[in-house]
């Protein structure tokens, strides 16, 4: 396990979170596989991954629709194959409406293919993505 990136991937990835994190949530879909596939917690609620661009648009007015604020924290980057970056951390939200504030540890896996986001993965529990990929 490494945690040297290549250059372009992480970039790709880092880009994200930071423009997320400063609130801005206009995505370049010029970075977006127009098949892209989401499997996040928000996607289980719903029996089925986001999909595609039209998929990715919804996810994002799920998160605002429910969330005030959702602050990616990425603390650890790993690269495991070719295309396939991990960032391990937390995000901190809080509840539209209820004001229910909760930091919680996350791994997120994004799957690259030629410049362009094709997966993207979320597992609420760190310890146990590592497992799965067989990083543990």
């Amino acid at each position: 396990m490494t945690e040297a990136v290549p250059a372009d991937n992480l970039e790709l990835v880092k880009q994200a979170f930071a423009r997320w994190n400063a609130g801005d949530r206009e995505v370049d879909f010029g970075t977006i596989d127009p098949e892209v596939e989401l499997h996040t917690p928000l996607a289980s609620t719903r029996g089925a991954p986001y999909r595609g661009h039209e998929g990715l648009r919804q996810w994002l007015a799920d998160i605002d629709d429910q969330f005030e604020v959702w602050e990616l924290r990425a603390g650890k980057w790993m690269e495991l194959d070719e295309g396939r970056v991990l960032a391990l951390g937390e995000i901190h939200a809080r509840g539209r409406g209820s004001g229910i504030e909760l930091d919680q540890p996350l791994a997120w896996l994004f799957s690259i293919r030629a410049g362009k986001l094709v997966r993207y993965e979320v597992f609420y529990d760190p310890d146990e993505a590592l497992r799965i990929l067989g990083l543990a």
